[in-house]
């Protein structure tokens, strides 16, 4: 096993808790289907019948079972960032929509992450791309799992 499947391995065992998933060097870990937010019509229906949570580092709002946009699968995620101009200039944005992405991409792996189709808006703050990686995904589990409830 090389590094980064070791590296996945890991992340998968501490964020899925006892869940069997393998990871093998021919069999990528299966992924939701991960939908982008693209249009303020979508951003309003998620922000109306959406709970928000409140962190340090970003604001999350998410509606669980989000039917109002007509989707491909039943367990679909659509995800929208609102990265303002304020946190730096584009090369910092766009790191920053990387990491939502990927920590997003890692916890859709647990089963605890809201089943079914599930609308998500993240608003990140000044100092997001500061925050080390282990941090922000602990902080995105707490407000995902906030959502659950």
């Amino acid at each position: 096993m090389d590094l980064e499947q070791e590296w996945r391995q890991s992340a998968v065992e501490r964020y899925c808790g006892n869940a069997e998933v393998k990871v093998e060097k021919n069999y990528p870990l299966k992924r939701l289907l991960i939908v982008s937010l693209k249009d303020q019509k979508k951003f309003d229906s998620v922000n109306k019948c959406g709970a928000k949570f409140h962190s340090k580092s970003f604001l999350l709002v998410g509606a669980k079972n989000f039917s109002k946009i007509p989707s491909v699968s039943p367990n679909t995620i659509f995800l929208g960032m609102k990265v303002s101009k304020k946190l730096g200039i584009a090369v910092i944005r766009n790191k920053i929509k990387r990491r939502i992405r990927h920590a997003i991409q890692i916890l859709s792996k647990n089963p605890k992450f809201p089943a079914g189709t599930t609308g998500i808006i993240i608003i990140p703050r000044k100092g997001f791309e500061k925050i080390i990686f282990t941090v922000l995904l602990d902080e995105f589990n707490k407000a995902l799992s906030s959502l659950c409830r």
